[in-house]
């Protein structure tokens, strides 16, 4: 199925997802022409720590929710990251907001090799963006979407990025994979070790 709000003209944005990046002990975040909404003047680096009662950037005190963004990708801890950083929640969370086809192409190589056969790759494409898009409406009164690991996708931000996954997201832009009118929970493994099983074993 093709969801029309993801797949219409280039002007429609795609919804935002919300990745949990890591919970915040301290993370240095930099940009060029870096802002925070918390702050007057936001250095083009910063180092925000939690030291267990307060979150501090820069050893000042600051309070939650803190958003960063950057014109350019912002960089957490040598991470690159398109769309905004936000920090929050009260055990404090680093979250990564930004688009959901941006989300696919920093998933893909973390699940498949993009430069396996192109069927192969757009399926998998499909199955990243349904994930996604279900959990984040299951998890819309959670402080996000979908982790950063393999508690949900792997996602390694614009490090995991490269032309060939951007390929397959534009190759598939929008398309889902529905079942009885809704998105489809579709089970899968980066790697099997050789074996699989029946899902009746697993569930």
């Amino acid at each position: 199925a093709v969801l029309p709000h993801l797949a219409a003209k280039r002007s429609c944005e795609p919804p935002a997802v919300r990745v949990k990046i890591s919970e915040l002990h301290e993370v240095v975040i930099q940009a060029p022409g870096l802002s925070c909404n918390r702050m007057r003047k936001t250095p083009e680096k910063i180092r925000v720590r939690w030291d267990g009662a307060r979150v501090r950037v820069n050893g000042k005190k600051i309070i939650l929710p803190a958003v960063f963004s950057a014109p350019e990708p912002v960089s957490v801890d040598g991470g690159r990251y398109r769309g905004r950083i936000i920090i929050d929640g009260k055990t404090p969370l680093v979250i990564n907001v930004l688009d959901v086809e941006s989300y696919v192409a920093g998933v893909l190589n973390h699940e498949i090799d993009s430069a396996w056969p192109a069927q192969a790759v757009d399926a998998q494409t499909i199955l990243i963006r349904t994930y996604v898009l279900r959990q984040s409406k299951e998890r819309k009164n959670r402080e996000f979407d979908v982790d950063s690991t393999v508690a949900d996708q792997v996602y390694g931000g614009m490090t995991a990025e490269d032309d060939l996954a951007w390929a397959s997201v534009r190759r598939t832009r929008g398309k889902v994979l529905v079942y009885k009118g809704e998105l489809a929970m579709g089970h899968y493994h980066s790697c099997c070790g050789g074996r699989t099983e029946l899902p009746s074993a697993a569930w």
